[in-house]
Formats: structure tokens, sequence, C-alpha cells
């Protein structure tokens, strides 16, 4: 039987609940020494990684994203302003706000449009282009084109005629047409209106110049983009003289040469002259088209030189255009057609000298063909334009 003194030693290890809590040994005085084991935890850097990598992936995803994003938008938008014919521009993004860089000669306002027309942009400053100033934030121009006013040469003075919006616009616009027919006095009736709109001093010089060619009796009267002469031409060739001394001086405008020539017979047995010239030859058009024929160019021209001395407001000479077309199509496509091809007729006259008071044009569709639509060669006569003369 074993002493009661003589005990076993405690195995080293676990203390059976799988953690480690430490080990115990007995030394030479019979005494137990406990060793105790502890597991160390994370440090408190290893937190912050865990926490701050994930934080700056998606940091630089988005910025990559983002850059993604602003690359697309910049090449989109140079892209579409070189489709619409705006070279030399520069485009830059913060996000979907744009930044575009003109130059000179570029129209900001029409950039603008384009770059935030693109898919993704939210906005576009311009700066550059023709108006100097970032588009859509600089202060709108007063509008100082598109006044109305007239000149008329009275012996050595011109008479100026016309409405504008205050006094002190009234003395710019009496001294710009001081300046245009210089040595000539100005014989001033222009008047004060609210709401008028002044015109610009490169209209009262083109003015000035037009006026070279007019005589006493005669007027050019500017309405912003038209321009109007009237009165009385001593012949044919002073009426040409004057229309095309005002296109030159209005290279962009609608000059509407409404000068009548003088004399009792000017305009006799025109009608007649007129039928000649367009019996058997009526101006055709392609199948489909409001194109002239070159074809037709010729008697237009004959019928154009005819009218012309006596088309004017005083002349009581009317012109008549009246479109047709063939039977292809619908009825009422073919009204549009012929009311096409005989504005083409009209507009062509006009051009030649015929006074645009006195030209209608009205279409008929496929009504009162002169041939028939069966053949080839019929619908092809029948694709014209008749032009009837009253008075003279």
């Amino acid at each position: 039987m074993a002493s009661t003194g003589d005990k076993q030693p405690r195995a080293a290890g676990g203390t059976g609940d799988g953690t480690s809590s430490g080990s115990r040994t007995t030394n030479d005085s019979g005494q137990e020494t406990l060793t105790r084991r502890a597991r160390r935890g994370l440090g408190g850097w290893w937190w912050l990684a865990l926490v701050a990598v994930p934080v700056l992936l998606a940091l630089i995803a988005g910025l990559v994203t983002r850059g993604g994003i602003q690359d697309d938008l910049k090449s989109a938008s140079e892209k579409a302003l070189q489709n619409k014919g705006v070279n030399g521009a520069k485009v830059d993004f913060s996000g979907r706000d744009g930044t575009v860089t003109l130059p000179a000669n570029a129209d900001a306002k029409q950039a603008k449009a384009i770059v935030e027309n693109v898919d993704g942009v939210r906005v576009a400053d311009v700066k550059g282009g023709g108006d100097k100033a970032a588009a859509g934030k600089s202060k709108p121009k007063a509008d100082t084109g598109n006044g109305s006013f007239s000149l008329a040469p009275q012996g050595n003075s011109v008479l100026a005629e016309g409405a504008v919006p205050d006094a002190a616009t009234k003395k710019k616009l009496v001294a710009d047409v001081t300046k245009a027919v210089a040595p000539k006095k100005v014989i001033d009736k222009v008047t004060v209106k609210s709401g008028a709109k002044a015109p610009s001093a490169a209209a009262v010089t083109a003015a000035g110049t037009a006026l070279g060619k007019l005589a006493d009796g005669q007027k050019v009267a500017v309405d912003g983009d038209n321009v109007t002469l009237t009165g009385k031409a001593a012949d044919a060739a002073a009426k040409k003289a004057a229309g095309a001394a005002a296109t030159k001086a209005f290279p962009k405008a609608t000059v509407d040469n409404q000068l009548t020539v003088s004399g009792a017979n000017a305009c006799s047995g025109v009608n007649t002259t007129v039928a000649g010239y367009l019996k058997g030859h009526q101006p055709t058009f392609a199948n489909a088209s409001a194109t002239l024929n070159p074809s037709s160019f010729a008697t237009l021209d004959k019928v154009a030189k005819a009218l012309e001395k006596c088309s004017g407001a005083d002349a009581g000479v009317k012109v008549q255009v009246a479109g047709y077309t063939d039977n292809t199509g619908t009825k009422s496509g073919n009204v549009t057609l012929s009311q096409n091809r005989a504005a083409a007729v009209r507009k062509y006259l006009v051009g030649k000298g015929v006074n645009a008071g006195s030209v209608t044009a009205k279409g008929f569709g496929q009504a009162d063909p002169v041939a028939s639509n069966n053949t080839t060669a019929g619908k092809a006569a029948n694709r014209r334009v008749e032009i009837t003369v009253q008075g003279g």
C-alpha cells in the first residue's frame, strides 16, 4: 500500500477545454511552479490596415473609373465638334462638366450646344470663340443690326428716315448717315419710337454706297436683311445698275429692285412678247424634282429681260407663275411639288431683275395636263410651269 505522501506529478498540458493555460512542475521542495502561456492578440496597426486597404482600393478604382469617363467625354465632345465643322477646339472635363476652348473664329454658342448634346455631359463652359467670352455666361448684346431706315437723294441733300429707340441712337444714326453720304447734307426725318431697333453703322455705310447709283425720286430702304429700291428709273440700264450696286453693297442681304422704268410705252406688248418666248418652251423639271432643267434657262432669261423694265409697282403688269406635275404620286403631294416648281421659277425671274412684288406663284398639282400621262414624253411635258402676263 503506497504512502499517501507519494503523489504522482500531473502531466503538463491543456486544461481539457482546448485552451492553453500553462503547465505545472514540482521543485525540490515539493512545491508546484505554474508557468502560464498567454495568446497574443493582433496589434493596433493590423486593425488599421484591415480597414484602410479596402477603402484605398475603392478610392483608386473610383479615380480610375472617373478618369476613364472624363477621357471618353473629351473624345466624344471633340469628335462631335469636328463633325459639325468646329475645328481646333480643345475640351477638358471635371467629372461631367466640360470646358471648351475655341479659336477666335469659332461660334461659341454653337460649340456650347454641340458639347452639351453629347451623351453624359452635364454642362459646358465655352472660352474663346467669336464672342470672346464664355458662352452662356456673357451678357446678351444689344441688337444693333436689325433696325429699319431709308435714304433718298434730293439734289445736294439726302433724306434720312426711320425709327430708333432713343435720342442717343438717333444722334448716332444721323452722324453715321452724314459720314456715309458726305459731302451731301442730311435732311433728318428720323423719329424716336420705343421698342424700335437701331440700325448698325455698317448698314448705314452700305446704304450710302448704294445711294451712289440712285437719282432723285428713288430710295434705298433697309429692314434687317432686306433691302428695297423704289422709285422711277430713266431706263432699264439705270435700274439694273442701281440693283447691282445695292447687291454689291449688301452681299448678305436680299435686294428687291422695285425701280420702275419711265415711259408710257415701256410695257406695251410685253404680254405678247413673253407668250412668244414661252410657246413650245415652257420651263420643265426632272421627275419628282423642283429643280429647273438647264434647258429652260435661256427662255427664262428672255422672259426676265422683257419683264424687268415693266414689272414695277407703277407699271401695272402682273406675272402669274403656275406649276404643274404629271399624275405620278398622290394628289396632295403633287400640289406641294407643283407649288415648289412655281416658286423656283419665280425665284429665278426675281433673281434676274423682275420686280418681286409683281410676281405670284401657285401650284395646281396634276390638273390641266397638256399631254397624255400614259407616255414618258407626255409626263415630261406635264411637268411644267406656265407664265402668264396680265397687262401691258
